[in-house]
């Protein structure tokens, strides 16, 4: 599997407070048997969603795991909870519908396009406890921003070969 994803440090010299943003999250299935074999498995109706909800874990591990390592393997002394703490903004973007389509190999490939430019934005407050783990000071907020999913938008025809995953131009922000 392979995850990709920009992310922006920001360190405010007159709080303490670090910040991180990230955005053009992405992840590909890759070779994967495990995960092959559960997705073939589910109807093309639980795929969408079962995607929604796998993409939405996955970025938050990876959000954790990626301000973890900074702060374990950075070269200026942190302080503990409830000491020091960060912000963290994970944006996506909502407005798009998917296409499932199939490698020569028979390994199946997720195809997004956008649809719309609106956005979800998770956003956390969290630290770094005394053990050198992630810990998050409360639940995440979520809040869209930009222009909301037209509704009336005609799905255009995937390419061939290939079967259309979502029934309508966007989806829900934060988890389902």
């Amino acid at each position: 599997m392979q995850i990709t994803f920009d992310v922006l440090q920001c360190y405010d010299l007159s709080t303490g407070l670090w910040s991180f943003s990230f955005s053009n999250f992405s992840a590909d299935i890759g070779n994967c048997p495990a995960f092959i074999a559960w997705f073939n498995s589910l109807s093309p109706a639980d795929q969408s969603s079962q995607i929604d909800n796998w993409e939405y874990s996955l970025s938050e591990v990876t959000e954790q795991t990626y301000i973890q390592n900074f702060f374990l393997n950075s070269p200026v002394p942190y302080m503990t909870c409830p000491k020091q703490t960060f912000n963290s903004e994970f944006s996506t973007e909502i407005c798009t519908y998917r296409c499932l389509t199939f490698k020569s190999d028979g390994k199946p490939v997720i195809i997004r396009n956008f649809c719309g430019s609106q956005c979800c934005i998770r956003s956390i407050e969290g630290c770094i406890n005394v053990s050198g783990f992630y810990q998050t000071l409360g639940p995440p907020t979520f809040t869209t921003k930009g222009a909301t999913c037209p509704e009336d938008f005609e799905l255009p025809n995937c390419p061939p070969n290939s079967i259309l995953l979502d029934k309508k131009c966007g989806k829900v922000c934060g988890p389902h």
